[in-house]
């Protein structure tokens, strides 16, 4: 880890807990970790850190900070009303769904409107799916686009969102078939929700939600890269939601899903790099664990979030599928050692997928028309 990179650890655990240590910085070195913590999404947590450490900034880098916090809470805004907006228009209309992620997150933080947000994912079950797809484009007129098996997106205005039939493709039949049903059970007999824009927006109850924001992150590592920000999210996530969370129950959904070591070693770079009470995880850290998290934070610092930190070239057409093909079976290696079965037969669903459902979709609109 460089030193810029323990600057801005240490800016990102002042922005989310209030703790001093390490924030001290020279105005040069402030430029450099903004754009830093932009590859990790987390450019408003350094800028509050920034603002506050006492820094005598010259107008135009006091400006700079300003306006980016001044456009993040103009985005979350936005976000924030028209969350509520679809959300309410669909119950209006006979159709269920819940929020994840993104805006029922949020408020976790100190300063809420100052979290880099992005989509508004939605999810509906199988007998809400279509009806929400009509309401969407025969009602509002919204052009919809799918995206695999797991969403449609569509936007709204400069909003974009993701509307799902699967929150997670996990990769197995086996493993595919236990989370939906633990997730139709959750949604049928524990509804929950989250407050956001003075509305009740429906998510998920904070046993699944932990285990959800886990596999999303994990997800993510696996197959492209994941930033600070989702970390950012789930830890914070955790210290306000550690009592609502069943660690025995989680614990029996991980095993079940042979992800239990994974869990854990993505829990100890919260505890030991993010400022997490080692406390609010829901599972004990074994030395393993610990002994972990420095590689996986490495990762995430170089490949910033959802893997657009690397600096390479990447190819157009078919080649860019070749080219994340073969970077998905190096990380399946890279990563079976926290998951064996896990990774690797998702390595296996997502290349079945790419032949039987996204090669001929991605022909049919002309996006295999380069090869450079």
């Amino acid at each position: 880890m460089t030193a810029r990179e323990e600057k801005l650890l240490a800016l990102i655990r002042y922005a989310l807990w209030g703790k001093r240590e390490g924030t001290e910085i020279t105005e040069a070195e402030a430029g450099k970790l903004l754009k830093l913590a932009k590859k990790q999404a987390v450019q408003g947590l350094a800028a509050d850190a920034i603002a506050d450490a006492g820094i005598a900034l010259q107008e135009k880098n006091l400006q700079r900070i300003l306006s980016l916090l001044f456009g993040l809470e103009q985005e979350n805004r936005v976000r924030n009303e028209l969350t509520a907006q679809v959300v309410t228009e669909l119950k209006d209309n006979g159709i269920s769904c819940i929020v994840v992620k993104g805006q029922t997150l949020a408020p976790f933080y100190l300063h809420p409107l100052h979290r880099a947000c992005g989509d508004i994912d939605l999810y509906c079950d199988a007998e809400n799916f279509q009806k929400a797809k009509d309401y969407l484009t025969q009602v509002k007129g919204l052009e919809l686009d799918r995206n695999g098996e797991k969403h449609e997106i569509f936007s709204i205005g400069d909003v974009p969102f993701e509307l799902h039939a699967h929150l997670a493709m996990l990769g197995s039949k086996k493993y595919q078939r236990y989370f939906e049903a633990l997730l139709a059970d959750t949604l049928r007999n524990r509804p929950y929700a989250a407050r956001v824009n003075d509305t009740d927006i429906p998510t998920l109850e904070p046993t699944l939600n932990c285990l959800y924001l886990f596999l999303h992150i994990f997800i993510h590592l696996i197959t492209e890269g994941i930033g600070l920000r989702q970390l950012c999210d789930w830890a914070l996530f955790l210290h306000h939601k550690r009592a609502e969370i069943d660690a025995e129950a989680l614990a029996k959904h991980l095993q079940n899903l042979g992800l239990r070591k994974a869990f854990c070693a993505m829990g100890a770079v919260l505890a030991d790099h993010l400022g997490l009470p080692e406390g609010d995880f829901p599972l004990g850290l074994s030395d393993k664990a610990h002994q972990a998290s420095d590689r996986l934070l490495a990762d995430v610092l170089y490949e910033g979030n959802f893997g657009q930190g690397k600096n390479m070239r990447w190819y157009r057409g078919i080649m860019y599928s070749v080219q994340r093909g073969c970077m998905y079976v190096y990380r399946t290696f890279k990563y079976m050692r926290y998951a064996p079965s896990f990774v690797w037969k998702h390595l296996v669903w997502n290349y079945k997928s790419f032949f039987t459902n996204t090669l001929a979709y991605k022909l049919k609109k002309g996006e295999y028309n380069t090869f450079s």
